[in-house]
């Protein structure tokens, strides 16, 4: 995949969501940041395991407090939750669920709970 193909502002969503299947960190990372990338990309995006490609969908100008709202529900991996979870411009709700989901936060819950102090 050619990253002048993905950088492109008028490219389509299937080429987009193709070029976030490249072994290439740096072109899903431009995937990401895209401008004209749709809410689609943006969550596929978010499930990459890598952060520059993660970090470039939170960033997005569409990364909206709707978007970010369903990341805390789909999102798998800590770190996204922990920036969905940490976002003042979504409601309360999605950052409770967010910050439940984590599984980070789910193991010092449980460690805590599980305590020989208790």
């Amino acid at each position: 995949m050619d990253i002048e193909d993905v950088r492109n502002p008028n490219a389509i969503k299937d080429v987009l969501l193709a070029a976030l299947e490249d072994e290439n960190v740096g072109i899903r990372e431009v995937v990401a940041g895209n401008p004209s990338a749709p809410e689609v990309v943006l969550i596929k995006a978010l499930e990459d395991k890598d952060e520059l490609v993660w970090a470039a969908a939170v960033k997005h100008p569409n990364f909206t407090p709707e978007l970010a709202a369903k990341a805390a529900v789909t999102a798998n991996t800590h770190d996204v939750l922990q920036v969905v979870a940490g976002r003042e411009d979504i409601d309360n709700t999605s950052r409770v669920i967010a910050t439940l989901r984590d599984p980070g936060n789910y193991l010092e819950l449980h460690g805590f709970t599980t305590s020989r102090w208790l």
